[in-house]
């Protein structure tokens, strides 16, 4: 058994926003009205693994905040809000999937997932609260360690998009990236996607609680048997949905 009150870095989940946890974090005893107009983020699932947990595990904590890197089924699916954010080639082949517009060499698991056609998008990855529960992880799918095949991908991707977000067309930003011309002279394009929330939540007394959050973070809902969830929703959803919390 591998029993831990977090999912342990590395490791695969399934987890879904708790829509009622996570208005009463930012808003005391919550709210009615968004709490009917969320319902329905219940019954979206989604996959990742834990690239790390902030701070010392402590089991007498209610949460802990973990940083994900999601799965989808496919290429990398559009932002709507952000439309330079991600394009269908940024993300990475898990195997047995090897289909990848630039041919990037898949990742290998400790097993396989439970679903088809999965890769890991590079430009989704979130922080989220997670609930302290005691769970055994010993059967979960793992990453292998340093993995190559994520590093030079999450590095390539990140560039790619500041090249978008400076006004370069796809064409020639494909060229920088593959070496074939140099890149102009640009300011790199500063990262606001984990700004503070600028939403209903502001105008509510006590949702500026808690006090060390620099970025909103929905609490989740995990499960650690990826059997129980027969299919998952796309991380491009996930970010919409997050964005629900703002209007």
């Amino acid at each position: 058994m591998n029993l831990q009150v977090v999912p342990p870095p590395c490791c695969y989940f399934t987890f879904s926003i708790d829509v009622a946890a996570t208005l009463d974090v930012y808003c005391d005893e919550g709210d009615n009205v968004m709490l009917q107009k969320l319902e329905g983020l219940k019954d979206k699932t989604y996959a990742g693994y834990c690239v790390a947990v902030e701070g010392r595990v402590d089991e007498h904590n209610k949460f802990h905040t973990a940083y994900i890197r999601p799965v989808q089924q496919g290429l990398t699916k559009p932002y709507s809000r952000k439309p330079h954010h991600a394009r269908p080639s940024m993300c990475i082949p898990i195997f047995p999937e090897t289909t990848h517009p630039r041919s990037r060499e898949p990742l290998e698991l400790s097993k396989l997932l439970p679903w088809k056609n999965c890769y890991h998008p590079t430009r989704y990855d979130l922080y989220a609260r997670v609930p302290t529960e005691w769970r055994d992880y010993s059967q979960s799918p793992r990453v292998l360690g340093f993995s190559p095949q994520l590093v030079k991908p999450l590095a390539e991707d990140l560039r790619y998009n500041r090249l978008l977000q400076s006004g370069l067309d796809e064409d020639r930003v494909l060229r920088i990236l593959d070496g074939q011309e140099p890149a102009p002279d640009t300011d790199d394009t500063s990262e606001t996607d984990n700004q503070p929330c600028q939403s209903f939540l502001a105008n509510i007394p006590g949702s500026e609680e808690p006090k060390d959050d620099d970025m909103f973070m929905p609490v989740l809902r995990i499960d650690h048997v990826l059997s129980n969830v027969p299919e998952i929703s796309d991380p491009s959803q996930l970010w919409e949905d997050r964005d629900l919390f703002e209007e």
